[in-house]
């Protein structure tokens, strides 16, 4: 774990999340609902910043990397510092250290806290989709929890093994491909953010 660089590299479905929450969809389920979200397996935590900056209510960026965190907590400091009195107006945003798919001991805070969960490239491997989705489970709402998962195929057998956990979870799940998000949304919208 101490040698582990991937939470310090912004990977290939990281802009098609951020592409989604910039766009008139993403930006109503972020803005409009005043959301609590959570991402997941952040690394660089552009999403979980970008729906902070988008006006969440509550954003927590995790990762399962100690080093990572303390990365994402001199991140936070220097956005806050960088909006400065428009600080007022925004969420509240931390980091946290949370290693999904561990020996289920770990503490995933309170279940069903989260009303929006993000993640992209995190499943990358057969167990880490059933790790995923496992935590989503412990901790979105119920009542009106939404996972936007941005994923990249790399292997036929990783995508059946997401395919086969979004299932076997019974999670409503939609495609949105990423050609759509980028006709709903101007460049001029993305440096607004």
């Amino acid at each position: 774990a101490d040698c582990d660089e991937t939470g310090r590299v912004a990977w290939r479905a990281q802009p098609t999340l951020c592409a989604y929450l910039s766009s008139e969809r993403g930006r109503r389920e972020v803005v409009t609902s005043r959301r609590r979200v959570r991402e997941l397996g952040c690394g660089l935590g552009v999403p979980g910043m970008l729906c902070w900056r988008l006006g969440a209510k509550e954003v927590e960026l995790t990762d399962g990397n100690a080093g990572v965190v303390k990365d994402l907590e001199l991140a936070i400091a220097e956005n806050e510092a960088r909006v400065g009195a428009a600080r007022d107006g925004l969420g509240k945003i931390t980091a946290r250290e949370l290693a999904w798919g561990s020996d289920g001991t770990m503490d995933w805070g309170e279940d069903g806290k989260w009303e929006m969960i993000v993640a992209s490239d995190v499943v990358y491997s057969a167990a880490s989709a059933s790790g995923v989705l496992e935590c989503v489970d412990r901790t979105l709402s119920l009542t009106d929890g939404l996972f936007v998962l941005a994923y990249v195929s790399r292997w036929p057998n990783v995508d059946r093994a997401l395919y086969d956990a979004v299932v076997g979870m019974c999670f409503d799940s939609m495609s949105i491909l990423l050609a759509t998000l980028l006709r709903e949304t101007s460049l001029e919208e993305l440096s607004d953010c």
